[in-house]
């Protein structure tokens, strides 16, 4: 089942700019005007009709014999909902920055652990890996980024910090979370036939 990618971006952009408004509101504009909740309440209508077309065609294609793919429907879900949190948790942007990233490493992992299980469930490939369980390292390496991050984004707004030092824990912060750009590098090669095959075909489709 592959639900069109153009009504698949768009659950997602308008279920996103939704809980991001929300947030935007409660924390910067504070006290809601009508415009804003004209706006807040537009931007609520498009996300339920783009989330209701998506399931509708989601519907479709199962009545007509098509099978769901569940990681691609627990992706679509956590991708639509994922900025929940911000929207009602979110104090400032510190908040939303973490709250984010969060997510993002959820999803994140989420998604490589199927592409991970599936390029390395043959024995013959495994042996000769340098590691014999590459999920575990990717994983460990992944908490240790994320653990690092975490502390110094707490460590930056709870500790009663100088100016040059709390800016370089917020700096060292966003930094460490964006090392996973790095790690796409050699996680993302399309030059690989399995990439190419088991990613590649997605990415494409219309």
């Amino acid at each position: 089942m592959i639900v069109p990618r153009e009504l698949e971006q768009r659950t997602m952009w308008s279920s996103s700019l939704f809980f991001f408004f929300l947030f935007v509101q409660r924390v910067m504009i504070g006290k809601p005007t009508l415009a804003t909740e004209i706006l807040l309440a537009a931007m609520l209508i498009w996300a339920l009709f783009s989330c209701g077309q998506y399931l509708l065609e989601m519907r479709k294609q199962v009545r007509e014999g098509a099978y769901i793919n569940m990681p691609a429907f627990g992706f679509w879900l956590l991708a639509v909902w994922g900025f929940l949190p911000l929207g009602v948790l979110g104090t400032n942007f510190g908040d939303a920055y973490l709250i984010t990233t969060i997510v993002h490493w959820f999803q994140y992992l989420g998604l490589n652990y199927i592409l991970v299980r599936n390029k390395y469930k043959s024995d013959d490939q495994i042996h000769h890996l340098p590691a014999r369980h590459p999920f575990l390292l990717f994983v460990g390496v992944c908490l240790f980024l994320f653990g690092i991050n975490l502390i110094l984004s707490v460590a930056s707004k709870e500790v009663k910090l100088g100016t040059t030092v709390h800016e370089f824990c917020w700096s060292a912060g966003i930094g460490i979370a964006l090392c996973h750009f790095f790690l796409d590098a050699f996680i993302w090669r399309f030059r690989e036939p399995y990439q190419r095959e088991a990613v590649l075909p997605y990415l494409k489709v219309r």
